[in-house]
Parts: structure tokens; sequence; C-alpha cells
């Protein structure tokens, strides 16, 4: 078993917030908690930096490249987690293969969002899943607050990076999708 598998059991196990990085993809780190994980991919529950629940973020293991716990700010946010009593998201996933792991999202959420962070890091496609295989992922992507454009986006399965779900952005997109424009005079 390697260091970081053994290293990952052991904070899963004892529920640790800890800060994982992938700094060949972002320099942004995801905090949060392990919920599940296995050699290919780490599911954690994530949190803000005031202690509340924020989703749910998939990524593969090979990407992780350094995990940070027991820092005086991962201290303060595991404090303020417990005042806050806010419990971990942890979608129902299955974490076998990444079709699997797109599908079994849109099922648990409702929607998925997909990270394509080696073609650019600034872009996500937030949508609802409409077919997925080995080769693409194709969506009904979900406008933006401001825009509210919605189309239809293939996305190659290798280009995608991290899956998210659940999270206040991805949550507020998903209603004003569902939801026609109400203009106000």
């Amino acid at each position: 078993m390697s260091v970081l598998t053994s290293t990952l059991e052991r904070l899963s196990a004892e529920g640790r917030v800890i800060d994982v990085f992938r700094d060949y993809l972002s320099g942004d780190a995801l905090t949060g908690v392990i919920s599940h994980h296995n050699e290919e991919f780490l599911l954690l529950s994530l949190f803000d930096d005031f202690g509340n629940e924020n989703g749910a973020a998939i990524i593969f293991a090979s990407d992780v490249t350094r995990v940070r716990w027991e820092s005086n700010s991962l201290n303060s946010i595991t404090q303020l987690i417990e005042r806050n009593s806010s419990a971990p998201f942890i979608p129902v996933v299955d974490i076998g293969n990444l079709k699997n792991l797109i599908q079994s999202v849109q099922n648990s959420c409702g929607h998925v969002t997909l990270h394509t962070e080696r073609m650019d890091g600034d872009v996500c496609f937030i949508g609802e899943l409409e077919e997925v295989d080995e080769s693409a992922v194709i969506i009904k992507e979900y406008g933006s607050i401001s825009g509210r454009d919605s189309a239809r986006i293939m996305v190659p399965v290798d280009e995608v990076t991290r899956i998210d779900a659940g999270g206040n952005y991805e949550k507020s997109i998903a209603f004003l999708a569902r939801t026609p424009l109400n203009r106000t005079k």
C-alpha cells in the first residue's frame, strides 16, 4: 500500500479536515474531509473557510501533489464546523470507474459539474447528464448566473480532471436553470 493511500485511509478514518493540493492543475487547495477513496479516486466533502458544507469534489488520486492537515487554519475550520453543526455532503457515488462515477453523481444530485483544468483551469461545465461512455460526456449545460444561456456540450472523458456536485454555486445555477427568468420593472 502506498504512503498516499495509507495516509488517506488514516485521515479518512479520523475524519480530519484536510487541504488537498493538485499543483499541476490548480493553485487552490480543496478543503474538506475524505468521504470515499480508492487507488484511482478521492471524494472530498468540502467546507468553506467559515465551516459551512459546500458540496463534494471527486478528483483523481494521481493528481494529488500535497495533503496538509493539523494546521492552525484547518483547526479553525474544524472548530467552525463543530460550532455550525455542519455535516459533510456525501453523495451516493460509484467510484469504480469514471463513467459510473459521472452517472452516479447525476443520479445522486440531479446535476454534475465537470472541470477540464488541463485545457483551462477557469472553465467548468455545470448541467444535467444526457449521455456518457468511455470516450465522451454530453450534458445539458446550465448558463452562468448573469447570462443564463444553456446549451448542450460534449466533453472528452480524458479531459475531465474533477467532478463537483452539491456545492452552493452549483445548486444556485441549477435552480436558476430550472426557473423561468423573472423580469422586474
